[in-house]
């Protein structure tokens, strides 16, 4: 069963186990401002879409685009994330588009899911 943000091209389940830096900038096309950082996700069950073991997302705070985590994540969260592809890469919206995984009512509408491919 797919939840009710069906128009996310992935949703999975990961936590964070890294930060990468990558340059600060502002994509005024897309309407994404870059925070510096790369996200590390390991991902652990993944409901929509292809994504492996781990899954990179460039850190982006909300602009025009709404899209973004905000400034206040940190290695070890585990989250439920529905991203959307802009361009080359995913992005989260900034509308709760992502969360902390553990009691989240989207797992159950969600279902068991399945393993991440290699």
């Amino acid at each position: 069963m797919q939840a009710k943000r069906d128009s996310s091209d992935i949703v999975f389940r990961g936590t964070i186990i890294a930060f990468r830096e990558s340059p600060a900038r502002t994509d005024k096309a897309l309407g994404v401002r870059y925070t510096g950082r790369i996200v590390v996700f390991h991902v652990t069950r993944v409901w929509k879409g292809e994504v492996g073991q781990t899954l990179d997302m460039p850190e982006a705070l909300e602009t025009t685009a709404r899209t973004g985590f905000g400034p206040s994540l940190k290695t070890g969260e585990d989250l439920l994330i529905y991203a959307s592809r802009i361009g080359p890469e995913y992005y989260t919206s900034i509308c709760g588009f992502h969360k902390g995984a553990k009691g989240a009512k989207d797992l159950k509408k969600l279902g068991p899911g399945k393993d991440p491919t290699l």
